[in-house]
């Protein structure tokens, strides 16, 4: 089973009420699927795999947490709609359709994902209060994105998609609007972009700009949240805010110390280590673990002689975060983010 989403819910909402419901419940599952280990609405990842009709497809995974985390809940409410219910006829002429397939609601949750930062950057944090303005400023952002008009049509196409499923999510939930865009298509908007006159510099070679762009969305859309992810974890971790951290409140440097080395080798764990240093102790990382300055003279010589003599193993740095992006079927990377990479990776 997957975990359940860390951020707070209100208890009162739909969406608390839904927390233990499968989402694919009222989907085709392949043959020998174990009804109870199905994702709920609930958990912080989703996993559509399940409803897949090839086996040997890569699984679709949705992460939550690569969502703002107060529109979580808003979006959430609306793929599981999108899972649940029938397919709204104002998204197609094709009126045989019983479901949106799983593979368009995961390009959905994608394109969602760039929809959801920007209304997060300009202080949106309900659907509810989302207007025709901000969806006319969006526009504009999609129009003004140097990808193709094939994925511009796709970003506007899945907030369309939200509009549609309306009658399907509690009042809380919706986008309180109209048709968007007084109901012209993606495909028409996409295509409506206007140019001066003309650019002058040597146009880039197709081949060249497709596989451009292709890294450029992996980059994005596999890749990042990866990143951001490791930099907000080692963030929390260098301001004591993490949760694993919460242990060592009120302790001193050496019961900090014992607790982390104890927790550590019960998970086969090892030590933080110098990148400047191979195969020493990295005291200033170390500091930073157990939510104290970090620095390298932060550790008093009792806790640092407490490492020294605990006989773990020694990583190269500080390993932040996990690898989940995958590229082509496999993970981007073999191993965790480390401190000292994360300025390279965010441009600080």
């Amino acid at each position: 089973m997957t975990a359940t989403f860390s951020g707070e819910m209100d208890l009162s909402s739909p969406l608390h009420r839904l927390a233990n419901v499968a989402v694919l419940r009222a989907r085709t599952l392949r043959h020998g699927v174990d009804m109870t280990q199905l994702s709920r609405v609930g958990d912080s990842t989703w996993s559509l795999a399940e409803a897949q009709p090839d086996q040997h497809t890569q699984p679709i995974m949705l992460y939550w947490l690569a969502f703002p985390t107060a529109l979580v809940d808003d979006f959430k409410m609306f793929t599981f709609a999108a899972l649940d219910s029938p397919y709204p006829p104002e998204l197609s002429r094709i009126t045989a359709l019983d479901q949106v397939s799983v593979a368009t609601v995961y390009l959905w949750f994608k394109r969602l994902r760039v929809f959801a930062t920007w209304l997060e950057q300009r202080g949106v944090d309900r659907l509810l209060d989302v207007t025709d303005r901000h969806l006319d400023l969006y526009l504009d952002h999609v129009r003004a994105m140097q990808v193709s008009t094939n994925t511009r049509r796709q970003l506007l196409g899945a907030v369309r998609a939200i509009w549609a499923y309306a009658p399907q999510l509690p009042s809380q939930h919706r986008m309180p609007v109209g048709a968007p865009w007084k109901g012209r298509s993606p495909g028409d908007l996409a295509e409506d972009i206007k140019t001066g006159r003309g650019n002058r510099t040597p146009r880039i070679a197709a081949e060249t700009m497709t596989a451009l762009l292709d890294w450029a969305l992996r980059i994005v859309e596999d890749i990042g949240p990866d990143v951001r992810d490791a930099w907000r974890e080692f963030r929390q971790l260098s301001t004591g805010t993490h949760r694993s951290q919460r242990q060592c409140k009120g302790l001193t440097q050496t019961e900090r110390m014992s607790l982390f080395l104890q927790a550590t080798r019960e998970k086969g764990g090892a030590l933080p280590g110098d990148p400047q240093h191979p195969g020493a102790i990295g005291f200033t990382n170390l500091a930073c673990l157990l939510a104290l300055p970090p620095s390298s003279e932060t550790l008093s010589g009792d806790a640092r002689s407490l490492a020294e003599a605990a006989g773990l193993p020694v990583v190269a740095d500080l390993p932040v975060g996990r690898i989940t992006g995958q590229v082509d079927g496999r993970p981007w990377r073999e191993r965790p983010l480390e401190a000292s990479e994360l300025p390279f990776f965010v441009g600080s």
